[in-house]
């Protein structure tokens, strides 16, 4: 009996460094949507940035610290004394951001590769050479996270973004809508914040994917 008791347990521990060095693991950090108000300006005119769009036109100025924010970001929202602006980075000419400008937008929140909608707390910003457009991934200690509005998290991440730096296939990056990147946003409290941690997830095709971005009513928004 003993013999098979070391070898029980001698199988269970095989099988257990295996199915560790098998999962994958990622690497995470977050993004937001900063809302830049512009009612109250908090810089003088003579050093603001101007945001150009993609055919070289502009209306609009930003603070240099605010400018900077909307190009890391991605994307953010402009508030004036007569409406609310969303831009969103769109490429680099010579030494200048160029950017969408849209007023009206049914992507709230911004909008990520092909126009897709990013939809808070279930978008991921992935390398496209490895992640396509409408990619999913599951991540277990997601699954029933408590969010902001109240629900509970699926644990299912759609790719709708991409990232400059966001290179290789374990790198993601998760868009947290309004939340911003402080400790106390959800993602963060679980390292999400930090690309150095390794959190464990699996790629999800199939029918599986599918009814997760049914769920999300991908590419727009639930």
């Amino acid at each position: 009996m003993r013999w098979r008791s070391f070898l029980f347990f001698f199988v269970a521990a095989i099988s257990f460094i295996f199915g560790t060095a098998e999962a994958a693991h990622l690497r995470p950090t977050i993004y937001y949507t900063p809302i830049i108000d512009m009612t109250r300006p908090p810089c003088s005119s003579s050093v603001m940035k101007t945001v150009w769009d993609t055919k070289g036109r502009t209306s609009i100025k930003l603070c240099p610290t605010d400018y900077k924010r909307c190009g890391m970001e991605g994307q953010c929202i402009v508030k004036t004394s007569s409406q609310s602006t969303l831009i969103n980075y769109n490429s680099t000419q010579g030494d200048k951001w160029r950017f969408d400008v849209r007023v009206g937008h049914r992507c709230k929140y911004g909008f990520g590769v092909k126009g897709y909608c990013l939809d808070p707390f279930y978008t991921v910003a992935a390398d496209p050479k490895h992640w396509p457009a409408g990619s999913v991934i599951f991540i277990p200690k997601v699954e029933n996270m408590l969010l902001p509005d109240g629900s509970r998290h699926t644990g299912y991440f759609i790719v709708r973004d991409r990232g400059h730096a966001i290179k290789g296939s374990s790198r993601f990056d998760f868009f947290v809508g309004f939340a911003g990147t402080w400790k106390t946003n959800s993602f963060a409290t679980l390292g999400f914040n930090e690309q150095d941690n390794r959190i464990e997830f699996r790629a999800v095709s199939g029918r599986e994917a599918e009814e997760a971005r049914q769920e999300r009513n991908y590419p727009y928004l639930p």
